[in-house]
């Protein structure tokens, strides 16, 4: 049987670590919407800012098409562990048959960036809407 003594010091190790928890972990999401009425082009680009003895990083980076979804958006799971992060978007009018005549010029096409700081809770995203006339929105989960 422990004496009073070791009992004690064992409760005293013990105590201070009651109710603590491991910091959340989890890692963030990007859902996209295209609220457009035609295909588009979405990249994003995730960078993080450097630190004391390192640069800036490119943590995520894809570039996929999009046809319009009112209604629901694709999720991109796991890009991003906890941190703060520049997140930029880019939408890009996709061409078709009908538009082979313009130029490139002509083409709709647009760029937003914004911060984002994962925390590690469970389901955070960054969500993204790319609206008629090519506006980007974020919002926060």
């Amino acid at each position: 049987m422990p004496s009073r003594r070791q009992f004690i010091a064992a409760t005293v190790g013990t105590v201070p670590l009651a109710g603590c928890s491991l910091p959340p972990n989890e890692s963030g999401n990007i859902q996209v919407g295209n609220l457009t009425e035609q295909k588009i082009w979405v990249e994003i680009t995730i960078r993080r800012d450097g630190g004391l003895f390192s640069g800036p990083k490119q943590v995520y980076r894809e570039r996929v098409q999009k046809p319009p979804a009112h209604g629901y958006r694709s999720t991109h799971t796991d890009v991003a562990r906890p941190g703060t992060y520049d997140v930029q978007v880019e939408a890009e009018q996709m061409e078709d048959e009908e538009h082979t005549q313009r130029s490139s010029k002509d083409q709709e096409r647009a760029q937003r960036s914004t911060q984002w700081e994962v925390t590690g809770e469970k389901g955070q995203s960054l969500i993204v809407h790319i609206l008629n006339g090519f506006e980007i929105e974020f919002f926060r989960q």
